[in-house]
């Protein structure tokens, strides 16, 4: 027999002999005062139970009897003090650390003890951890919602209670505590989740569980606790004061509203919804029974005021989208401008080469060969003074239309990044990536252009040096002739 059965044998045979004056439990002790006559006392005393039972020293049976207080180690030791017809006190006390546990695990032997310490928000064992919780009882049936388990304590020992919390129960409640350590980094609460069990079979543990779900769901959805007043700021400032106890009849809807708001998504929005329609459905120093009274109306009113809320922020996003996709689409345009005014330029880069072309051929024609090559001369130096001022002015203006739409996007935009990024390479991108292309043609054509004319002058100009010597023979012939005659 384990030293948890042992305890309870204990309690359930000197009940058989005596009464139940005095029940005093917290979490590491149990302590019970008997009240019981001499013959019952002797019964009790000579039982071969208790002499087994007490040779471990598992807890102590201390006899007040006429004056005396004797602590129990056998019948021997008691008998002298037993006398007949005289009234006997027995205490019966358990060091609850003498029970192999860890520190997940709770035992009380008392509902009431366990309902008390629940009352006086007495809740630190139920912090969230890695570790599932449980607490022996003396109920009949165990029941589990994943965070916390509630056992017969004839099933200690057959429980296996090291166990770590499930990964999608620990992810849940890492998420809530963030959000909540967020806003109260000087707090540390349980979950109201914790308490949270659809039916439990002993009806004052479910009332008080459901007290303690709605007392810690208030706690998370105020800006403040302190002192047995939450304090909530929203359409105004109201405090409301803590019930000692109560049973709640609307506990579901708390929980509920715990849920829809510690939502990863959108929680920022929701906790302010939430708070403003309390404060208005709420007066200044109301209690948490009114709060319970009114709750379902609070609740419909939230769930309403958020769905228009969200209908809202679509309405909203859709506008938005359309004024993104507005201002790509004229950047776009911009862009496009831009791409065509360099194919101009290319045309008159083209132009400006024939026009050249056709006054170096007729200078050359008439024999003015010098001013051929200072024709195409002053051409090329106009192509690239010309190259080098347009390229300038495009790439500025390339700069400037994808820097102006995302400075638009950063003063004006709550899309998200990946549908900036839709929008952006469906529009603007391959306007911008269209008018780099022309600029490159345009580079290209000009580099064309000009080593075209330097070939010209090269050209000519070795037509002139190769020119030079007949000109001469042919002058001094002439020079000649005319000294003859």
């Amino acid at each position: 027999m384990g030293v948890l059965n042992e305890i309870l044998s204990a309690i359930k045979n000197i009940s058989l002999f005596s009464e139940i004056t005095e029940w005093k439990e917290t979490d590491k002790d149990l302590f019970i005062k008997y009240q019981c006559n001499t013959t019952d006392a002797k019964t009790l005393f000579t039982s071969n139970w208790l002499d087994l039972h007490m040779q471990e020293q598992h807890y102590i049976i201390t006899l007040r009897h006429n004056g005396h207080m004797i602590t129990y180690t056998n019948y021997r030791s008691m008998a002298p003090f037993l006398d007949d017809g005289i009234s006997s006190e027995i205490d019966l006390i358990f060091d609850k650390n003498i029970i192999d546990r860890g520190k997940n695990v709770l035992i009380y032997f008392s509902m009431k003890s366990f309902l008390d310490k629940l009352k006086q928000k007495e809740l630190d064992f139920f912090n969230v951890d890695h570790m599932k919780k449980f607490v022996f009882l003396p109920i009949s049936n165990s029941v589990d919602n994943g965070l916390l388990k509630l056992v017969p304590l004839e099933s200690f020992d057959e429980e296996e209670f090291n166990i770590p919390l499930d990964e999608p129960v620990l992810e849940q409640a890492t998420t809530v505590l963030n959000l909540y350590t967020d806003m109260h980094s000087d707090d540390n609460s349980p979950l109201p989740l914790t308490f949270a069990f659809n039916k439990v079979e002993h009806p004052d543990l479910q009332d008080t569980l459901n007290f303690i779900v709605v007392y810690l769901t208030t706690k998370f959805l105020a800006n403040k606790y302190h002192d047995k007043k939450f304090t909530f700021k929203g359409y105004q400032r109201i405090e409301l004061l803590l019930d000692d106890f109560f049973k709640p009849e609307h506990y579901q809807d708390f929980l509920q509203l715990f849920k829809f708001t510690y939502d990863e998504h959108k929680y920022d929005d929701k906790i302010e919804i939430v708070r403003n329609v309390i404060t208005l459905y709420l007066s200044d120093l109301d209690d948490l029974q009114k709060f319970d009274s009114v709750l379902p109306k609070i609740r419909g009113t939230i769930e309403a005021n958020f769905s228009a809320y969200i209908q809202k922020q679509i309405k909203e996003f859709f506008d938005q989208r359309k004024e993104v996709v507005k201002e790509a689409y004229n950047a776009s345009v911009e862009a496009k401008s831009e791409a065509d005014k360099i194919i101009n330029s290319i045309n008159q880069s083209l132009l400006g080469l024939i026009t050249a072309s056709l006054l170096g051929v007729l200078a050359y024609s008439k024999g003015d060969k010098f001013l051929f090559i200072l024709a195409l001369s002053f051409h090329i130096v106009y192509f690239i003074i010309s190259y080098f001022v347009n390229m300038s002015n495009f790439r500025s203006k390339e700069s400037d239309i994808e820097h102006n739409f995302n400075l638009y996007v950063e003063q004006f935009s709550v899309l998200k990044e990946d549908e900036l990024s839709t929008i952006k390479q469906n529009y603007l991108t391959s306007a911008l990536k269209k008018l780099s292309n022309r600029l490159s043609l345009y580079t290209g054509v000009t580099i064309i252009i000009v080593m075209i004319m330097l070939a010209a002058i090269g050209i000519g100009y070795d037509f002139i040096k190769k020119s030079q010597p007949t000109d001469n023979v042919n002058n001094t012939k002439i020079s000649q002739e005319h000294k003859m005659k």
